[in-house]
């Protein structure tokens, strides 16, 4: 399947410069259009119906979540590439298949580019995403078995961890994160700092002032994102709400 990508960007050697990487690594993407700036965009993506935008967020004096409130849906697959860490709350709100940081590191790069084909051909048909992974544990303070997919968030508490459940529910297990932290991951589990670990289909709202970041979970919980883990974090926030 030939994907079309649209590149909106308003610096021509950035916009020059991922039309480059998608001519060597991605064959059977075909970029449609350069363009920078919302106008532009609106007139390309009616006439070529892109599957694909990569763009800035930043075009000029205006911004692109702009151009994405006048788009109908089903919206083609979202791609940002930008210089500000700032923004990546409404990227995630946008349903962004990623969010790269300027400058462009080709290896993210490929990766998201590649996330982006795997969930545009599983639209069309061509072949299935696997499907989401369901786990069961046992809880040692009630002894019943425990849905993972029901477990808001899990915190470190010496020799055991609590883990909060839905319906203002708890339980306790007597493991380290560290000894849990990769099986959760294959879930939709995230590790923000050293002494938790939350559930991404939990997230309330997500909250960036400057360099800081932490998170509400539906029951009004607030978790800070460590610093050395919130680059992570960010991804996994935009993974998850592509699925």
């Amino acid at each position: 399947m030939i994907i079309n990508a649209l590149i909106i960007e308003d610096e021509t050697e950035i916009a020059n410069f991922i039309e480059r990487l998608l001519q060597k690594y991605f064959p059977n993407i075909n970029v449609c259009n350069k363009v920078r700036n919302v106008k532009s965009s609106l007139s390309s993506i009616e006439k070529y119906n892109p599957h694909l935008l990569i763009l800035d967020i930043q075009l000029g004096r205006e911004n692109s979540f702009d151009l994405l409130k006048n788009l109908e849906t089903p919206k083609p697959e979202i791609l940002f590439i930008t210089a500000y860490d700032k923004f990546a709350y409404n990227a995630f709100r946008e349903n962004a298949i990623d969010y790269i940081l300027k400058p462009i590191d080709i290896e993210v790069f490929k990766k998201s580019i590649a996330k982006a084909i795997s969930s545009i051909n599983y639209k069309n048909n061509i072949y299935p995403l696997p499907k989401k992974q369901s786990n069961f544990i046992k809880g040692s303070k009630s002894k019943n078995i425990i849905n993972l997919n029901e477990v808001l968030y899990l915190e470190s508490n010496s020799s055991y961890i609590e883990l909060k459940l839905i319906n203002n529910k708890s339980d306790l297990i007597i493991r380290s994160l560290n000894s849990i932290e990769e099986e959760l991951s294959k879930l939709n589990f995230i590790r923000v700092n050293r002494s938790s670990i939350i559930n991404l289909a939990f997230i309330e709202e997500i909250n960036h002032n400057d360099n800081k970041v932490n998170v509400t979970m539906i029951d009004g919980k607030i978790f800070d994102i460590s610093v050395r883990r919130k680059k992570k974090f960010l991804s996994s926030v935009l993974l998850f709400s592509s699925k």
